[in-house]
C-alpha cells in the first residue's frame, strides 16, 4: 500500500504500512517522511510491536540483558542476533589482552589508516592473515560491511557488472552502488541462471559476488558450480564471508 501524502499523519495504522512505503514515499519537502514514518513507528510501539532499539546492558553471550521498554524493566533473553559465534569478545584471555593493549595504545586510532591511523598491531595481524591463507598480503578492515563497501566500490567502476546472488548481504549491493557498476542478480545458489546471465554479458567486464554463508538464511554458498560457472564463462569472482567476522 503506498503511502498517501494527503493522509492524516495523526491517524496512521502501522498495520496498513510496511517500511517499503517509506523508502517509496514521495514528497515536495525531503524531511516530510521522516514525520509520517515516527507516526508509524509511534503507533507500532503503542500495539507492541517495536522490538527494535531496546538497550543491551551486558556481554553479548547465549544470553544477554536487554531492557524490555514494554515491561519498563531489564530482562535475560536468549541471543541469536549477535556476531559473537564463538565467544571471543567475552573470553577473560581477550579481555585482559584488550586491557593491556589499550592502555598502551589508548582507545582508538582516532585517524585514517592512511594517515596516522595504521599501527604495528594491524601490520602484524595482516601478515599473520596473509601467510594463514597462503597469499601475498591481507587487508584488514573493521567490519564485514566494511570491507565489501571498500573493495567493490574500489574495484568495479561505471559501465561494469556486477552479478549478486539475490540473497547477498546488503553491504555487497550498496558497495557495487557506490562504484556505479549495474547490477544484475541470479536465483539464490542457482549455477544455471548465473551461466544465463553472464552469457549475455560477454561485452562487459563482470564480478560474481557470492557469500561464504549466507547470512540471513545460514545456508552454504553452492561453490563448486558456480566456481566451474565463472571459470568457463572467463569471468571474476569475489568470495565474501560476512557471516565469519
Amino acid at each position: 500500500m503506498a503511502l498517501d501524502i494527503n493522509c492524516d499523519i495523526h491517524s496512521i495504522n502501522c498495520d496498513d504500512y510496511t517500511q517499503a512505503d517509506f523508502v517509496n514515499y514521495w514528497g515536495k519537502d525531503l524531511f516530510e517522511v521522516t514525520d509520517y514514518f515516527s507516526a508509524f513507528l509511534q503507533d507500532a510501539c503503542k500495539k507492541g510491536y517495536m522490538v527494535y532499539g531496546n538497550p543491551v546492558s551486558s556481554v553479548p553471550g547465549t544470553e544477554f540483558k536487554v531492557y524490555d521498554r514494554y515491561q519498563g524493566k531489564e530482562r535475560r533473553f536468549l541471543n541469536f542476533c549477535s556476531y559473537n559465534y564463538l565467544g571471543h569478545s567475552c573470553h577473560p584471555e581477550v579481555i585482559t589482552e584488550v586491557q593491556r593493549r589499550v592502555a598502551e595504545y589508548g582507545t582508538g586510532a582516532v585517524s585514517a589508516p592512511l594517515l596516522s591511523g595504521y599501527y604495528d598491531l594491524s601490520k602484524q595481524l595482516e601478515d599473520r592473515m596473509a601467510r594463514f591463507k597462503g597469499k601475498e598480503a591481507a587487508l584488514l578492515f573493521p567490519t564485514g560491511y566494511g570491507a565489501n563497501l571498500g573493495v567493490l566500490s574500489c574495484l568495479l567502476k561505471p559501465g561494469d557488472v556486477a552479478v549478486l546472488d539475490i540473497f547477498s548481504h546488503a553491504s555487497i549491493y550498496d558497495g557495487v552502488r557506490l562504484s556505479g557498476a549495474d547490477i544484475k542478480v541470479f536465483s539464490h545458489n542457482n549455477a544455471e541462471h548465473l551461466e544465463r546471465i553472464l552469457t549475455g554479458l560477454t561485452d562487459k567486464r563482470v564480478m560474481v559476488c557470492l557469500e561464504g554463508v549466507y547470512s540471513m538464511d545460514g545456508d552454504l554458498v553452492n561453490l563448486p558450480e558456480i566456481i566451474a560457472v565463472c571459470k568457463n564463462m572467463e569471468q571474476r569472482f569475489c568470495w565474501t564471508k560476512l557471516t565469519l567476522r
